[in-house]
């Protein structure tokens, strides 16, 4: 598995820079966006519930193809257990992605991303390391407004009280959003 993660980020990082020589400097544009969607958390033993998630960020179009963002997220989570009672919680994640771009100069422009930053848990005791990783679509319907569908993963550990969700705390989550491109 690890072998296999590692294999992915080297790919991930050729296709990023292979074509950051051949791009013209005219596309550095600020952009910012905001979503809602669903997802759910899992922790090693499973499910841990799912919820509503929403999500706001800001980057830069270093290039046509490439760009870069910070971005928080938060995803409240709830599962019932009948007569047991329920688990419910939320996790927070404030993260710096890699976006390559595909068909720049069109209306409709695939990507994909890779990040890392920190996650915490609602109810543990600090933020831990995590990484994301995800697949979206920019539609222009303007030269400065996009709507912004994507699925994304997020993974990665936290400080953990008694009885609370074990590390590694993992998300996975559909936002639909829009954004601005200046």
């Amino acid at each position: 598995m690890h072998v296999a993660l590692r294999l992915l980020l080297l790919i991930a990082i050729c296709l990023c820079v292979s074509p950051l020589g051949a791009q013209s400097s005219s596309a550095h544009r600020f952009e910012t966006h905001a979503s809602l969607g669903a997802g759910g958390s899992y922790d090693d033993e499973g499910s841990i519930g799912s919820g509503l998630s929403a999500s706001f960020g800001a980057g830069y179009r270093v290039t046509p193809r490439f760009g870069v963002e910070g971005e928080y997220t938060y995803l409240r989570y709830r599962r019932d257990f009948g007569a047991i009672g329920e688990w419910k919680g939320a996790a927070h994640s404030f993260t710096g992605n890699a976006l390559l771009h595909f068909r720049p100069n069109t209306r409709l422009q695939p990507f994909l991303l890779l990040g890392a930053g920190g996650l915490s848990h609602s109810s543990g005791d600090g933020p831990g390391f995590a990484w994301t990783a995800g697949a979206g679509l920019k539609g222009y319907l303007t030269d400065h407004i996009f709507l912004r569908p994507e699925f994304r993963l997020t993974s990665g550990k936290y400080g953990r009280l008694p009885f609370q969700p074990e590390p590694p705390l993992s998300n996975l989550r559909f936002q639909f959003g829009f954004g601005y491109r200046w």
